[in-house]
């Protein structure tokens, strides 16, 4: 996916407060967009372009993503990929670059976790796999709600592995992830 080339499809969130996940706040929106849908990536996020039609302008979800993020950080699963969205979606809209906004993603926390234990370590760490290793249940991925709560309760795993019961330091996640 390239965010200079590739559109926004779908955005999906939810709320991780303290050590749980607030379900109420889970929110997913489809996009109404232009642009054609690439059929190699329908492939993958099972988007087609009927399910569009009933979504809202791009601008009504970044506007509620935005939102809910206020005085928040983001986690994301490979987070280089939402941050590129987010970053193009600012740059082109509102001529921001460099915006301030702090990601944790578990999937850099999960390889540097490997790396402390096995400097040569090469395991698989996509998220239905990252999952599976920490017992936590399968879902149907690359749906942008569900991929949202599956990478949350992954974040809460990998915090309970690191910081056991105790309060996270977020510093130390926030390099984890870098």
């Amino acid at each position: 996916m390239d965010a200079s080339t590739d559109s926004i499809l779908s955005v999906g969130w939810v709320a991780v407060n303290g050590f749980s996940i607030d379900l109420e706040s889970a929110q997913h929106l489809y996009v109404d967009t232009t642009a054609s849908v690439n059929a190699d990536g329908a492939v993958v996020n099972h988007i087609v372009p009927e399910m569009l039609k009933d979504g809202v302008p791009l601008d009504e979800a970044m506007n509620r993503l935005f939102d809910a993020a206020k005085n928040r950080i983001l986690i994301a699963h490979g987070a280089i990929i939402e941050a590129s969205f987010v970053e193009e979606y600012l740059n082109h809209r509102y001529g921001l670059k460099d915006v301030p906004i702090l990601w944790i993603d578990t999937l850099a926390i999960e390889k540097s976790m490997a790396k402390a234990v096995n400097a040569d370590s090469s395991i698989d760490v996509r998220l239905a796999e990252t999952r599976e290793r920490y017992g936590l249940p399968e879902y149907n991925g690359h749906e942008a709600l569900i991929d949202a709560i599956a990478t949350a309760e992954l974040f809460l795993a990998q915090q309970t592995r690191l910081f056991d019961k105790s309060y996270p330091c977020i510093g130390k996640l926030y390099r984890m992830s870098r």
